[in-house]
C-alpha cells in the first residue's frame, strides 16, 4: 500500500516538472542568435527558395534552386554559390568569376575582377545567406527586441518551428510591417518568414511569403556546380566596364530581412531633397523627338527611372500608367526615363504592356544628376521646376501616394 501512495506522488512531481517545462518562456532574441550560430557552422547547403509576393493586385511566385558552399581559405567573399530559376536566370560564383545569365533577355553578364565579382556575389547572397552565413546583427536585434514577440510553435512543410512576430514601421511610420519568422526546432536555422505591410487605413498593400524547402546540409558539392558554360548566341555584357553602382543594385525589392523596415527601397535619403531645383535635362524618345525639363515648366512632371530587366520597375509601372490616365489632361506630364538598359527593348516592352506615357531613352547621365543609385527611382517636379517628392523602390501603396502629391500640386 505504501507503494500505491508513492506512485501518485511521483506522477504528480512529473506533471509539475513537465508543466514547468511547457510554460518556460522562449527568448525571441535568442532564437535569432541561435540561427546565426547554426548558420555559421554550415559548410554547404542545397535547397529551394520559394517566394510568393503580392503587391496591390499583382501576384508573383518564384522558385529558385540554390547550391552554396563555404570556402574558409577564401580571402574575398567566402561563399561559392549557384542560383537557378528555370527558364529565367542562372547565377554562378566560384570565387574568381561571377556569371549572370538571363534566359529571358538572352544575355550574359560577366565579371572577372575578383574584387568586384565578390562584391556582387555578396549582394546577391542576401537572398540566402541566413542558411550558410551570419545574417542577423545581434546588437541590432537586441536594440529592437521590444518589437519581437515569441508566438509559439507552428508546423511548416511538416517541420516544427518556433514562431516569432515582429512589428515595425517603415517609410516615416506611414506603414505597419508585421513579420512572422519561423525557426526550425531541429536545426535552429531560419525556415522562412511571412511579412505583411499595411497602410494607414490598415489595408494590406504588400504580402511576402518566403520558405526554404528541401534543405540538405553539408553535402559534397563538386566545384563544377559553381561555374557555367556560356551560350555563344547570347549577348555578352562586361560588368567590369560598368560603374559598380550603375544598374548593379542586386537587392531588388529587398530580402525582407531588414530588422528596421522589413524591406529595402523604403528609404529615399539619397535622393534630391524636396524644394531643391531639379537638374535640367534634355532627352529624346524612340522617334528622335527631344524633350526638356525646362520646356515643361508650368506643368507637374512625374519622372520614373527604370529598365526592362528590373523587376521592381515592372511592379510600379501599372501605377504610373494609372496616374497618366487620370491626369494627362490636367497639366501633368509623365515620363519614363530608361536607365542602365542592357540589351532589352524599352519601346517594345511599353507597347506590349499597353503603357503609353512618354518614354525617353539613354537616361544614364540624367540618372547620375538625380542621385539615382537604384531603380526604380521616381521624382515629382512641381510647376516651378523644383523637386516636390521622391520615392525609391517598389514602395507599398505607391500609386495612392503619388496621386495625392500630384493632386495637391495641381491646385497650387
Amino acid at each position: 500500500m505504501k507503494n500505491l501512495k508513492i506512485v501518485p506522488a511521483i506522477v504528480l512531481l512529473g506533471i509539475v516538472f513537465l508543466a514547468g517545462c511547457s510554460t518556460k518562456k522562449v527568448d525571441p532574441v535568442q532564437l535569432f542568435l541561435d540561427a546565426d550560430k547554426a548558420a555559421s557552422k554550415v559548410n554547404s547547403a542545397e535547397f529551394e527558395l520559394v517566394m510568393k509576393t503580392k503587391m496591390n493586385t499583382e501576384t508573383e511566385s518564384f522558385k529558385t534552386k540554390i547550391f552554396a558552399k563555404r570556402n574558409s581559405g577564401e580571402t574575398n567573399f567566402p561563399i561559392y554559390f549557384r542560383m537557378e530559376e528555370p527558364n529565367v536566370s542562372l547565377v554562378t560564383y566560384d570565387g574568381k568569376q561571377i556569371i549572370i545569365t538571363s534566359y529571358a533577355d538572352k544575355n550574359v553578364s560577366v565579371s572577372d575582377s575578383i574584387e568586384f565579382a565578390s562584391e556582387i556575389a555578396k549582394q546577391i547572397s542576401n537572398n540566402f545567406n541566413m542558411i550558410i552565413d551570419t545574417k542577423f546583427d545581434s546588437a541590432e536585434i537586441r536594440a529592437t527586441s521590444q518589437n519581437l514577440e515569441y508566438v509559439g510553435t507552428k508546423s511548416i512543410d511538416g517541420e516544427k518551428c518556433y514562431e516569432v512576430k515582429q512589428i515595425a514601421s517603415g517609410h516615416n511610420s506611414a506603414f505597419k510591417i508585421e513579420t512572422h519568422f519561423y525557426f526550425s526546432k531541429n536545426s535552429s536555422l531560419l525556415k522562412g518568414y511571412h511579412s505583411i505591410i499595411k497602410n494607414e487605413k490598415d489595408e494590406i498593400v504588400q504580402d511576402i511569403d518566403l520558405n526554404i524547402a528541401k534543405l540538405k546540409l553539408n553535402q559534397n558539392i563538386i566545384s563544377e556546380v559553381f561555374s557555367q558554360k556560356i551560350d555563344p548566341s547570347f549577348a555578352m555584357i562586361d560588368l567590369d566596364q560598368q560603374n559598380p553602382h550603375d544598374g548593379m543594385n542586386m537587392e531588388e525589392g529587398g530580402d525582407g530581412m531588414n530588422m528596421e523596415e522589413g524591406q529595402s527601397g523604403m528609404n529615399n535619403t539619397s535622393t534630391i531633397p524636396n524644394g531643391q531645383k531639379a537638374p535640367a535635362w534634355t532627352l529624346k524618345d524612340k522617334d528622335g523627338k527631344a524633350y526638356s525639363l525646362d520646356a515643361l515648366k508650368g506643368k507637374v512632371v512625374l519622372m520614373d527611372f527604370w529598365a526592362t530587366w528590373c523587376s521592381p520597375c515592372k511592379q510600379v509601372m501599372p501605377e504610373i500608367q494609372k496616374i497618366w490616365n487620370k491626369y494627362k489632361n490636367q497639366n501633368v506630364i509623365v515620363v519614363g526615363i530608361n536607365t542602365w538598359e542592357q540589351t532589352g527593348d524599352p519601346a517594345k516592352f511599353m507597347k506590349d504592356n499597353n503603357y503609353n506615357y512618354i518614354l525617353l531613352l539613354n537616361g544614364n547621365d540624367v540618372a547620375k544628376s538625380y542621385n539615382v543609385s537604384g531603380i526604380p527611382t521616381l521624382y515629382v517636379i512641381d510647376k516651378n521646376g523644383n523637386v516636390a517628392h521622391s520615392e525609391v523602390g517598389a514602395v507599398p501603396d505607391l500609386g495612392t501616394k503619388l496621386d495625392k502629391v500630384i493632386a495637391d500640386l495641381i491646385k497650387k
